[in-house]
């Protein structure tokens, strides 16, 4: 946790003082107990509300933060690199909607491609469905992100090369 806190040992049991400290653990009120701007109780025990409390307090898990970061300071290459990556992906992931009969933006921006089904079909669910057992694809109906979502089909991004490749090559 990044805050103002000192740490004392009190017979065996760890005390900190953290400004922002300001919760109490009902879950195990034997185990930790917080007094205004302390924790007192067992080093293990108060070592687990700083972690979870330093992914709180900011509101953004901050795992993703140091995650951010680092791609942050990666510099241009990783994100060339990254994009090179994501629109040959794209590319192909627009061959394969291309097979399906399916509309689609090409313009448009994300890890996702929002298809629109081919005239004629019947709902997203059964298009999917044809296409799982036809074909042994499986792709997204848009239904299940909302009831806006029906008439389309939501293809991600984030499917490795080779497997759109391969999904291709079943038509």
């Amino acid at each position: 946790m990044e805050a103002d806190w000192k740490e004392e040992n009190i017979q065996g049991q760890v005390c900190v003082n953290c400004h922002r400290q300001q919760h109490q653990n009902l879950a195990h009120p034997e185990q930790v107990r917080l007094f205004n701007s302390w924790v007192l109780g067992s080093a293990a025990h108060v070592l687990a509300v700083l972690k979870v409390k330093s992914n709180m307090d900011s509101g953004m898990f901050y795992g993703i933060q140091k995650g951010a970061i680092a791609a942050l300071e990666s510099g241009g290459e990783w994100f060339t690199r990254l994009d090179a990556i994501y629109r040959a992906r794209r590319n192909l992931m627009f061959q394969l909607v291309d097979k399906l009969n399916c509309t689609y933006d090409p313009n448009a921006a994300g890890m996702f491609i929002w298809a629109k089904l081919p005239k004629g079909a019947k709902s997203a669910e059964v298009f999917i469905d044809e296409v799982l057992y036809q074909k042994n694809i499986f792709i997204a109906p848009g239904t299940i992100f909302g009831s806006n979502g029906e008439g389309y089909i939501r293809f991600s991004l984030c499917v490795p090369e080779e497997k759109i490749k391969e999904a291709i090559e079943r038509f």
